[in-house]
């Protein structure tokens, strides 16, 4: 029971150790892309401010950089969404090997006390 106990504390400990670190890779990832989309829109807004003598074409730039933007955004959220999904699929590994040994652990208690 106490190696079970250990085991589940050691198991733990990872768990917390690996959504820290993908806590953080989201986080890091997240701030790099709204600082390059933030940057590449007010860039390309900024440019085609300079072309005011055409409102047209002003409102049509903006709205095709805005669009632009947009689909970075979605694919940029796609891609945190895997990194995400493949957080979870670590956690839910680690918990499931680890209740395995578990079981397994317990499997062996109960047939040595059969053998008694």
């Amino acid at each position: 029971i106490i190696s079970m106990q250990k085991k589940n504390t050691e198991a733990i400990t990872n768990v917390n150790h690996l959504l820290n670190e993908g806590f953080q890779t989201l986080l890091r990832n997240q701030t790099e892309n709204f600082q390059q989309n933030s940057a590449e829109f007010f860039k390309n807004f900024k440019d085609s401010s300079q072309n005011l003598q055409n409102p047209e074409q002003h409102a049509s730039q903006t709205m095709n950089n805005a669009k632009n933007i947009c689909e970075k955004i979605l694919s940029d959220t796609r891609q945190q969404m895997q990194i995400y999904a493949k957080m979870n699929m670590e956690v839910f590994d680690l918990f499931s090997k680890n209740l395995s040994e578990n079981l397994g652990e317990c499997c062996k208690v109960s047939n040595k006390r059969k053998a008694s």
